[in-house]
């Protein structure tokens, strides 16, 4: 036929089957994947590029099956009643893509992997560096950029972080601890191990029975294994000091020698299996290579176990004497807690502080302590025989022990053989090794008083925190915990909340941005503070920390922090104290202030939503109308100065009345004017949330210009439901002191 007819009848079938429709479809389709990758951090192109190289290895069936079965679901969480930021926990954009993509699942599985062992920003840099190098000069400008390619690691990591890699590490670890102790840096691959991996691992799954991968490191072997062995299902081989460690059945597809090489001649060769003649060869050569750096991580039911093990080795009697030391230095502190303990005079204000900590008791401080060294037999009689012993562990740097349990005695005769008494220890030949015991014990202890704020720890036990979080503080900053009572520090409002998202977050944390965060994100997980979720200052228990799975999301778009916007900050001032009823007088359960409905807006920066909740007074007939704006940061600080009146078992009336007692009356307004002040003065601002939270910052502002501390003799009263207007004017009575209280 000529090419003329061929041409026309191509034209003619065009005219038959509408294609326009068909590929615009296709190529809007392609456009909402790419936009809601980019809104959750990952890039569609970068994904296609890692696909390319990690899509071409053969997930081992079994693996695939569990992994899939675990990070398939996803939901959604309300965070706040007047925020449209909301928690997306597990399936995003870039899972829900590689469900029905062998390629792409393969790509996440083992991105996954390597996020969990790796420094993301240093695994991005390493990633695009291998990249480069595996393409010739004319596909180095197609490659990946390092940016991208940590947009992708973030995504995986966050949306998979329903599978919990810890366990089969400890499994792997574990097994080469029992023949060889003290081995460094099992996780950290090395460069070049990492760059050969991209190709050389497919091939031997192409050719199992003719290619064989050789290593000679010091350094990742149970990354090595985890990826090759379990994820992959080759039969791996590990010699480590003449012990051989067979992962696998069947002839050996990849050999590791470890015998503690020096990382500079580390090398991965691709072999022949019968000849074993080089294929391809891969080792440090003169240019410098990039450094993957180590994010070690410990689930949160276990971690304190796990940090100790990691500086004393696996001796249980140490790690179990220590863990008892850690949870006694709590236990002791816990006692200023109490209501009953006798306070000092110069103690009131820090009193105020500790009454805030109430959730800190005894019994709370034995259940964590359960938790964070859960694999140990810790029991309640030893903990108390612990803290009413001599101390081991001194808290104030460059102090000597005041005594030496045997146990560990025994593990610091083998460093220092000269030290097997316990007059060898006094401060001047007491060894390094007893302050750094010290300042782990110090870190635990304060790690253990910030999870007393979390509720239903059972639920967050894979929580994954940082290991080096706790060796990356300095022993010689000021002890949270000193001579066994709990310093001003600890009992900072958002101290708690700070303590746990540096251990989530780990050595990137952005110290600035933290002193304005209300929620920090990290590894799927998000730590946050109840202000975000309560309407009503009564809702929330100040102290208290909240942890969810998820990620904060706004219409698809995810960040890592939520943070307070503009200062708090007022037009005109805040309306003036006025007093409406006296004693004698009839006065009614209302709120005399006029207000509206709180409105938040959230401005995304970066990796953070600004938020801002507005809240406005309106005109008053001595004032006009005022706009205030808060942060949730700035909602928890104030709601921190406030005592909450206990309930009372009486049924509560929206509208009760009584007559006011003697030197006692009601107010409207925010300010806090003294010279209207009687014994007991009570805010009208019942069931309406905007009064009480600006009426609870007029306490705070008047505290900070008078330069007093909102302690336990001046701290305002907070009236929440569960308490009847008579009840809450009987307690403020029963204090003999004067009190405002926010009813």
């Amino acid at each position: 036929m000529p090419l003329s007819s061929q041409f026309s009848i191509t034209v003619e079938l065009t005219k038959l089957v509408p294609l326009a429709p068909v590929l615009n479809a296709g190529f809007q389709a392609a456009v909402n994947i790419a936009r809601d990758l980019r809104k959750s951090h990952s890039d569609f192109v970068v994904e296609e590029d890692l696909a390319v190289v990690f899509g071409k290895n053969r997930i081992s069936a079994a693996f695939e099956a569990r992994f899939r079965e675990l990070i398939k679901t996803s939901n959604v969480q309300q965070l706040a009643a007047y925020l449209d930021v909301v928690l997306e926990c597990g399936a995003g954009p870039t899972v829900r893509r590689s469900l029905n993509d062998s390629r792409y699942f393969s790509t996440v599985l083992q991105l996954s992997l390597l996020a969990w062992t790796h420094e993301i920003s240093s695994l991005a840099t390493s990633l695009a560096e291998a990249f480069r190098r595996r393409g010739s000069p004319l596909e180095i400008q197609d490659t990946p950029t390092r940016d991208g390619i940590e947009g992708s690691l973030q995504a995986c990591r966050e949306q998979t972080a329903a599978f919990c890699w810890y366990p089969i590490f400890s499994e792997v670890e574990r097994k080469f601890a029992s023949h060889c102790p003290s081995l460094s840096d099992p996780r950290r691959l090395p460069f070049e191990v990492l760059q050969g991996f991209l190709d050389f691992l497919f091939a031997v799954q192409t050719l199992p029975d003719d290619r064989l991968i050789h290593i000679i490191t010091g350094r990742g072997y149970s990354t090595i294994v985890v990826w090759a062995h379990y994820a992959l299902g080759l039969n791996v081989i590990v010699n480590i000091r003449d012990q051989e460690f067979q992962f696998g059945e069947g002839k050996p597809q990849v050999i590791v020698e470890c015998d503690r090489t020096p990382v500079h001649t580390t090398s991965v060769c691709l072999l022949a299996a019968d000849s074993e003649e080089e294929v391809f060869h891969i080792q440090r050569d003169a240019y410098r290579a990039p450094e993957l750096n180590e994010d070690f991580r410990v689930p949160a039911f276990g971690y304190g176990s796990s940090v100790i093990e990691s500086y004393v080795g696996s001796d249980e009697a140490v790690i179990l004497e220590l863990a008892y030391r850690v949870i006694a230095n709590c236990w002791s502190a816990a006692v200023h807690l109490s209501d009953d303990y006798p306070a000092k005079k110069d103690e009131s204000t820090q009193r105020g502080l500790y009454k805030r900590l109430s959730h800190c008791s005894k019994r709370r401080i034995f259940e964590v302590g359960c938790f964070l060294f859960g694999d140990l037999p810790v029991t309640l009689d030893n903990v108390i025989e612990a803290a009413k012993g001599p101390r081991f562990l001194p808290l104030i740097p460059k102090k000597k022990p005041d005594h030496v349990p045997p146990s560990i005695l025994s593990w610091l005769h083998r460093w220092y053989p000269d030290h097997t008494s316990q007059q060898d220890f006094s401060c001047d030949r007491s060894p390094p090794a007893i302050a750094d015991l010290s300042g782990i014990a110090n870190e635990l202890s304060c790690i253990l008083f910030a999870f007393t704020a979390v509720h239903d720890l059972d639920g967050f036990r894979d929580l994954p925190l940082c290991r080096a979080e706790v060796f990356g503080r300095r022993v010689d900053t000021i002890n949270l915990i000193d001579h066994g009572a709990p310093t001003t520090e600890l009992c900072d409002c958002n101290e708690l909340f700070n303590i746990l998202a540096r251990l989530l977050v780990g050595s990137k944390m952005d110290e600035n941005l933290l002193k304005k965060a209300s929620l920090v994100s990290s590894w799927g997980w998000s730590i946050y503070l109840p202000a975000i979720e309560a309407v009503d200052p009564a809702q929330m228990q100040p102290g208290i920390v909240k942890i969810a799975r998820g990620v904060p999301s706004r219409y698809g778009e995810r960040k890592s922090w939520i943070i307070d916007g503009p200062n708090s900050k007022s037009v005109g001032g805040m309306y003036p104290f006025e007093r409406i009823e006296s004693a004698g007088e009839i006065s009614r359960l209302r709120c005399a202030n006029t207000t509206r409905r709180p409105q938040a807006f959230v401005g995304p920066n970066g990796n953070v939503f600004e938020t801002t909740v507005e809240l406005f007074a309106k005109e008053h007939p001595h004032h006009r109308g005022d706009t205030f704006e808060f942060g949730y940061r700035r909602f928890s600080m104030i709601r921190w100065g406030v005592d909450l009146i206990p309930g009372c078992p009486h049924r509560h009336k929206e509208d009760a009345q009584l007559v006011l007692p003697e030197d006692t009356s009601t107010f409207s307004g925010y300010g806090m004017d003294r010279a209207h002040k009687h014994r007991i003065n009570l805010g009208l601002t019942s069931n309406d949330p905007t009064a009480r939270w600006l009426l609870m910052e007029g306490t705070y502002r008047h505290a900070k210009h008078n330069n007093t501390c909102i302690d336990g003799e001046k701290t305002p009263l907070l009236r929440g439901d569960n308490c009847c207007f008579e009840c809450a004017l009987e307690y403020a009575k029963q204090l003999g002191r004067i009190v405002y209280v926010i009813l």
